[in-house]
C-alpha cells in the first residue's frame, strides 16, 4: 500500500515532522486529500492496502482482483478519471443557471463534513497557498492537459478572474444529487413554490459580469430575469 501510495502520488501516505506522529497517522489510518484525486477503483485499492487493522487489510489476492487492475491491463491508454475531476468537468459544461443553483448548494453546506474535506483538496491543490487555484495547479491535481484544466477551470470561473477561489471550486466539486429541495428553499423564503432567475442570480451578490446574467437568462429559454421557476423546473438545472 505504501508503495502504491509513492507511485500514484509521489509521497509516502504517512507524514509528519516527527517519529511521534507518522505512527500516530499509521495507526489511525488517516490519509491525505490527494486521495480523493485519484480514480474510485485505485483509491478503494489503495484503502484496503493501507486500512490498519491487518484483520480487515487488503490482501495480495484480493488486490489483483480489484476492477482498477482489469482496467489498466486492458488498454494502456484507458482515461481513468476521479470523482472529482468528473464532477467538475460536468459542472464547467452545465448551463449557467446551473451553476447558480450549485453555488447556493455550496453555501449551504458551511462548516459540514464534506465542506471540510474539500476544503482539504483545495488547499493541497493550492500549492502558493495563494488562496486560489490557477490552471497550473488544476492540471498539476488533476492530471490531462494544460488545455483541459483550463477549460474546467474556464467554465467554474463566474465571476471572470482566471483562477478559482474556494467557493467556485466546492460547486463544483459537490455531486448536486439530494440538494435540489435544499438549494431551492434559499431562494423560496416565502414558501411559494417558485423563484424567479433573477433571485437564484442573486447568490452571486454582483460577482458576475452582466454577460453571465445574460447567459443565464437566454439559456432559459427568456429575455427577462423575471421568468419563474417551478421546482420541478428547477430541479431540472442540477441534472448534471
Amino acid at each position: 500500500g505504501v508503495i502504491l501510495h509513492i507511485l500514484l502520488l509521489g509521497f509516502p501516505p504517512f507524514r509528519g515532522t516527527t517519529s511521534a506522529q507518522i505512527v500516530k497517522q499509521v495507526k489511525t489510518g488517516s490519509l491525505c486529500a490527494a486521495v480523493d484525486l485519484l480514480p474510485e477503483d485505485v483509491r478503494a485499492l489503495l484503502e484496503g492496502l493501507l486500512q490498519p487493522n491487518p484483520a480487515q487489510r487488503c490482501t495480495a489476492a484480493e488486490a489483483v482482483k480489484s476492477p482498477w487492475f482489469d482496467l489498466v491491463g486492458r488498454s494502456s491508454t484507458h482515461r481513468l478519471e476521479s470523482p472529482l475531476k468528473r464532477n467538475m468537468r460536468r459542472f464547467s459544461q452545465c448551463p449557467t443557471l446551473t451553476k447558480a443553483a450549485m453555488h447556493a448548494a455550496a453555501r449551504l453546506e458551511g462548516n459540514s463534513e464534506e465542506a471540510l474535506r474539500l476544503r482539504k483538496i483545495f488547499n493541497f491543490i493550492d500549492s502558493d497557498a495563494s488562496g486560489f487555484i490557477s490552471a497550473g495547479e488544476l492540471q498539476r491535481a488533476l492530471g490531462g492537459t494544460l488545455e483541459e484544466a483550463r477549460a474546467i477551470l474556464v467554465g467554474m470561473d463566474v465571476n471572470g478572474t482566471g483562477r478559482l477561489g474556494f467557493t467556485e471550486f466546492m460547486a463544483g466539486a459537490l455531486n448536486g444529487k439530494g440538494r435540489t429541495k435544499e438549494a431551492f428553499s434559499v431562494f423560496d423564503r416565502q414558501n411559494k413554490g417558485h423563484v424567479d432567475v433573477g433571485h437564484v442570480l442573486s447568490v452571486f451578490n454582483s460577482n458576475v459580469t452582466s454577460s453571465f446574467v445574460e447567459r443565464a437568462v437566454n439559456e432559459v429559454g427568456h429575455g427577462s430575469a423575471d421568468v419563474v421557476l417551478s421546482e420541478e423546473q428547477f430541479e431540472l438545472f442540477f441534472e448534471m
